[in-house]
């Protein structure tokens, strides 16, 4: 019989954890494919507006800026990580913010 001070410490995070099925686990990644990389076209629609009306005057260009920079650690997090889903997301999301960013200078 042991002591509790024998015992080993308590861990509170094992305590919460559980194993995801893997079955749901690769579905849901596939998932998130779906508005990981549909949500990062919403750069480009802002874009898109930005050329048709020929101003850029009312779109804050440090708000974007600063997206990509948290964008560009999203990547960076996905790479380091080799998770394809995250890695594809934020591609296609910098493209899309540096595309916007550039119409939000032209434009200006």
């Amino acid at each position: 019989m042991t002591s509790p001070a024998q015992a080993a410490p308590h861990d509170e995070a094992e305590a919460g954890s559980f194993e995801r099925p893997a079955l749901f686990s690769r579905w849901f990644s596939r998932f998130m494919f779906i508005p990981g990389v549909g949500g990062n076209f919403v750069p480009l629609i802002q874009a898109i507006e930005i050329a048709q009306l020929r101003s850029s005057g009312s779109v804050s260009l440090a708000g974007f800026s600063f997206a990509l920079f948290c964008i560009l650690c999203w990547l960076i997090y996905g790479v380091l990580r080799r998770d394809k889903v995250l890695i594809w997301a934020n591609v296609i999301g910098t493209v899309n913010l540096v595309i916007l960013i550039g119409c939000i200078i032209y434009y200006r």
